[in-house]
């Protein structure tokens, strides 16, 4: 099972990586979530963020963060 975990591993590392251009007035958006590593399970965090690029490889970055962690 591990071996063909691994295989599958390797093959969409070499099958999906492509590069990535700035091309003036392209727009990504991102978004990340995750949990907190405590025992309590009312730990996580939420990040969006939306890209703008523009011309000569400038681009503006906004970005939205929030987490919740309980302190005991």
């Amino acid at each position: 099972m591990k071996s063909l975990l691994s295989l599958i591993t390797v093959f969409l590392c070499f099958y999906i990586v492509k590069a990535q251009r700035m091309l003036p007035k392209q727009k990504s958006i991102g978004i990340n979530t995750g949990l907190l590593l405590k025992k309590s399970s009312g730990n996580y965090f939420v990040n969006t963020d939306f890209i703008i690029y523009s011309k000569k490889g400038n681009y503006s970055i906004y970005s939205f963060q929030y987490s919740r962690q309980t302190i005991p």
